[in-house]
């Protein structure tokens, strides 16, 4: 085969792919819309009724779906709605940051149930313990199913730092700006461990999902995503889904430049967004404007200091706005998103974070985007393990089945 061809792909499918494509399609407009008809799903998603009256007694067979009484209809008589049976199935979902390891039983429908959480991990220096302590969350949780009789489809991972979607290779971010692999490849460890099929992604990526699903970006089909915790990192949704990019390296910020002649970073260049507005950088410019010592301080705490009137709290966190603001305006110039989203560690600091970004987007964008984009903060408590969990419940929308995922 040439390369010209190499380099294309066609969406043909056999009889039997148009099948399972279709049935996915039901189950997903059923989980979007949350409660439907079987004529309303015939008229959302255009296939023959014939067809959905088929699809829909087959998901009604396996329990993926429930008939939940009638509503009236315009014409005729009340209409039998349908809706996802949550509790079908149940994922184990994990979020591995640097530090710590949570982990959850999550039902079809993004609700978080039983979870477990360690801390005082080190990732970057402990890999094999901090690996082992994930792999320890899993186990419990998986046996905490089996006494419950609950069926685990699978196991979804937030990552911290880039994942390589064609491969499922992780990295993580190293000093003097380089990316090793994260050896062994985690996708790799977990299979070998347990049988469910594993499914993983950078954090800000699941973030997104959950922010697409549950959250603010449930009505944007173009938003940004941007994750301030250790790091700074985001994900791009165009259309709906997930951009990544080369081998997933989409969204990458932290060592995006706002100032050339500003700090030195630890990968060699100055000025880098990291270096104002991760959590740990922020907690230490508040802690030198008001004289306090840095393990004392929270970002609610600067927060509440900052609503009180503190002034040079006031003058830190409105600089980080600006930095931060630098870098959503020339996002919001390359790729004109509907709103961006901030997520991550936050938590009350992100919406006086995002109001002042939100000024700095009317103040310098040009029409028509000054006064059409949003900037909001996340209201969501439990992002990175409902983001996890829809790694592996989009899975379903391909083929409309609890089993059989594919990994790509």
């Amino acid at each position: 085969m040439n390369a010209k061809l190499r380099n294309r792909s066609y969406g043909g499918t056999s009889l039997k792919g148009l099948r399972r494509n279709n049935r996915g399609l039901v189950y997903r407009a059923i989980w979007d819309l949350k409660s439907i008809s079987r004529a309303e799903l015939a008229t959302v998603t255009g296939l023959h009724p014939a067809t959905i009256t088929h699809i829909v007694d087959d998901l009604l067979d396996d329990q993926m779906i429930l008939e939940i009484g009638a509503t009236e209809a315009p014409v005729g008589r009340p209409r039998s709605q349908l809706k996802i049976n949550a509790k079908a199935a149940y994922i184990v979902s994990v979020s591995l940051a640097r530090t710590a390891v949570s982990a959850a039983l999550v039902d079809l429908g993004g609700n978080v149930g039983e979870n477990i959480h360690f801390g005082g991990l080190n990732l970057l220096d402990e890999q094999e313990y901090t690996i082992a302590r994930l792999q320890q969350a899993v186990e419990l949780l998986l046996e905490r199913a089996q006494v419950m009789n609950r069926e685990v489809i699978g196991i979804g991972v937030g990552f911290p730092g880039p994942v390589d979607p064609s491969t499922g290779q992780t990295y993580l971010p190293e000093a003097h700006g380089l990316r090793e692999p994260f050896s062994p490849s985690l996708r790799s460890v977990l299979t070998e461990r347990f049988k469910q099929p594993i499914f993983i992604d950078n954090d800000a990526n699941a973030m997104a999902l959950a922010e697409k699903y549950f959250g603010e970006g449930q009505h944007a089909n173009d938003f940004v995503c941007i994750d301030c915790s250790l790091g700074i990192g985001a994900s791009i949704v165009i259309n709906g889904e997930v951009y990544y990019g080369m081998r997933g390296m989409a969204g990458e910020l932290s060592h995006n430049s706002v100032d050339i002649k500003g700090k030195l970073c630890e990968c060699g260049r100055r000025g880098c967004l990291t270096c104002y507005a991760s959590i740990p950088e922020i907690i230490q410019q508040v802690a030198e404007a008001a004289s306090l010592a840095p393990e004392t301080v929270s970002v609610n705490q600067i927060a509440t200091l900052y609503t009180a009137g503190h002034k040079e709290i006031i003058e830190v966190i409105q600089q980080i706005a600006t930095y931060l603001g630098h870098e959503v305006i020339d996002i919001v110039n390359l790729i004109a998103p509907e709103m961006v989203i901030l997520t991550g560690d936050l938590d009350q600091l992100a919406h006086i974070m995002a109001a002042r970004i939100q000024q700095q987007v009317r103040d310098f964008l040009a029409a028509p985007l000054y006064n059409s984009v949003q900037v909001v903060s996340s209201h969501l408590k439990q992002a990175p393990l409902q983001g996890a969990a829809m790694l592996v419940i989009r899975k379903i929308y391909e083929t409309g089945t609890l089993s059989g995922f594919s990994l790509g």
